[in-house]
C-alpha cells in the first residue's frame, strides 16, 4: 500500500517572509522620518528677529549668524552671472547643492573660532567671509579649484 501525503497544512514560510518585509519597511520608514526630523530641526533656525546689518544693536547667537550668512550665500548662488558660472564651473543649482553639502561642516569648523554671541559688525563680516570661502565654489582652472590669484596664475598656464 502506497502512502499518499497531501500537504493540507497551510504554508507559513510565505507568511513569515511577508511579515519580515513589512517589519523591515516599518523600521526603515521610522528611521527615515526620525533622521529627517533631526536634520530639518537643525536646519530650520528662526532668523526672522535678527539682521546682519543691525548686529551691533541686536546681537546674534552664533548658531543664528551662520544661518543668516547661508541665506546671503543662497542669494549669491541664485544670482550667479555667466562669468561666475564659467569661472567656478558651477550653475546656480550646483552652487546651491555645494552650499547645502558643505554648510554643516563649515559651521562646525568656523564655530570653534566664534563667540557665542556676535555683537560687532566686524566679527559678523569676518565670519561671513570665512563662511563664503568655505561653502561657495572656488574658481576652477584646468579642473582644479584655486584659492588665490597666485594659485590661479600657476595652475591656469
Amino acid at each position: 500500500m502506497g502512502y499518499h501525503t497531501t500537504n493540507s497544512e497551510p504554508s507559513y514560510l510565505g507568511d513569515s517572509i511577508i511579515k519580515n518585509i513589512i517589519i523591515i519597511c516599518a523600521i526603515l520608514l521610522a528611521a527615515y522620518f526620525g533622521y529627517k526630523k533631526i536634520v530639518v530641526q537643525k536646519s530650520t533656525i528662526d532668523t526672522s528677529q535678527y539682521s546682519l546689518a543691525r548686529v551691533s544693536e541686536n546681537p546674534i547667537p552664533k548658531s543664528v549668524i551662520f544661518e543668516l550668512w547661508k541665506e546671503v550665500t543662497i542669494k549669491t548662488c541664485n544670482h550667479f552671472t555667466e562669468q561666475e558660472i564659467e569661472l567656478t564651473k558651477h550653475t546656480p543649482a550646483q552652487c546651491l547643492g555645494r552650499v547645502n553639502e558643505k554648510h554643516l561642516d563649515c559651521v562646525k569648523t568656523l564655530s570653534l573660532d566664534a563667540s557665542e554671541i556676535i555683537n560687532r559688525k566686524s566679527e559678523s563680516r569676518r565670519l561671513g567671509e570665512q563662511y563664503f570661502k568655505c561653502v561657495l565654489p572656488k574658481p576652477t582652472c584646468n579642473g582644479i579649484e584655486v584659492n588665490s590669484a597666485e594659485e590661479a596664475q600657476e595652475k591656469c598656464k
